[in-house]
């Protein structure tokens, strides 16, 4: 029977230490509660583990996040520059209009490739 259980942590030298303390009665041969014992079990280790799992899952979802946003802006102005190539084509005048408005396509093509890169997965080293 354990009586009692506590997570605490303890800081000794500066170092951070997650501990998880036990503590239960010694009984003798009538039964009677003649002692006690404690079990002081590190666990900051696995703390730091599951943390760590937790913000890998976490960028994990902003990777997707990214790219289901880069992707949904690419296609529309994938369309959208096409047409505007299509009109500079056939305008006589003010081309210079067109020009900024697909250079500025160009640039935002380029931004959302740099979010695709950042998107891809990355191999963890632990």
């Amino acid at each position: 029977m354990i009586l009692a259980e506590v997570e605490s942590e303890q800081s000794a030298c500066s170092h951070e230490r997650n501990v998880k303390i036990s503590c239960f009665p010694l009984r003798d041969e009538r039964d009677q509660v003649s002692g006690w014992a404690s079990i002081i079990r590190d666990f900051t280790e696995e703390k730091q583990a599951q943390e760590l799992l937790l913000r890998t899952e976490k960028l994990s979802v902003v990777r997707e996040l990214a790219a289901g946003i880069a992707h949904e802006i690419r296609n529309p102005l994938t369309s959208v520059k096409g047409f505007l190539q299509l009109l500079k084509s056939q305008a006589l005048e003010n081309g210079i209009y067109y020009d900024i408005m697909l250079s500025e396509m160009d640039r935002i093509d380029l931004i959302l490739g740099e979010m695709l890169m950042l998107a891809k997965p990355q191999i963890a080293h632990f």
